[in-house]
C-alpha cells in the first residue's frame, strides 16, 4: 500500500462520515455534493439515480413530509468500514450501519458502496443500503451473509 492509496482511503472515510453528518443535520446541498452527478442509491427494491431524484428521496425519508413520526434527533453510525482502492479513480467499500433517533435504535444493516474520484474529490457513485432489521425485530433479522 502506497501513500496515494492511504490518502484515498482516508478521504473515503471522511466521505462516509460526512454522509452521516449532513444526513443527520439535514444539510441537503452538502449531502448531495457527496454524490457524483449520475450516482445512485439502491434501497429495498428501488434504485434512485441522479441529483434531482436523490434530493426527492432524501426529503421523502427524513423531511417534514416523510410521513414518519417527528423525531428530535437522528444519528447514523457506521462501523467496520473496509475500503478497496481499485485504481486512481475507483474504489469500493462496505460497512455496517445503525440509525438511532430520540426514540432509540431505529434500523440497522450494511452499506456496499462504489466511489469515484471526480475533479480531485472522492464521491459516491453507488450506495447500496441493505436494511437487516428495524426496531422491534431484533432476533428476527434475516440472514445477510454474502450481502
Amino acid at each position: 500500500m502506497d501513500i496515494k492509496e492511504l490518502a484515498a482511503r482516508e478521504e473515503i472515510r471522511e466521505l462516509v462520515a460526512s454522509y452521516n453528518h449532513f444526513g443527520d443535520t439535514g444539510i441537503m446541498d452538502s449531502l448531495l455534493e457527496l454524490f457524483a452527478d449520475d450516482a445512485a442509491i439502491h434501497v429495498a427494491d428501488r434504485t434512485i439515480t441522479g441529483q434531482a431524484e436523490l434530493r426527492k428521496f432524501f426529503s421523502s425519508v427524513a423531511g417534514p413530509d416523510s410521513g414518519r413520526p417527528k423525531i428530535k434527533s437522528l444519528q447514523h453510525h457506521t462501523s467496520l468500514l473496509s475500503i478497496e482502492v481499485l485504481d486512481a479513480k475507483h474504489a469500493r467499500g462496505r460497512c455496517y450501519f445503525s440509525v438511532f433517533t430520540d426514540l432509540g435504535l431505529d434500523h440497522w444493516g450494511r452499506y456496499r458502496d462504489e466511489y469515484v474520484f471526480v475533479d480531485g474529490v472522492w464521491k459516491f457513485s453507488l450506495r447500496n443500503a441493505k436494511v437487516a432489521g428495524r426496531q422491534g425485530t431484533w432476533g428476527k433479522t434475516p440472514d445477510t451473509k454474502g450481502d
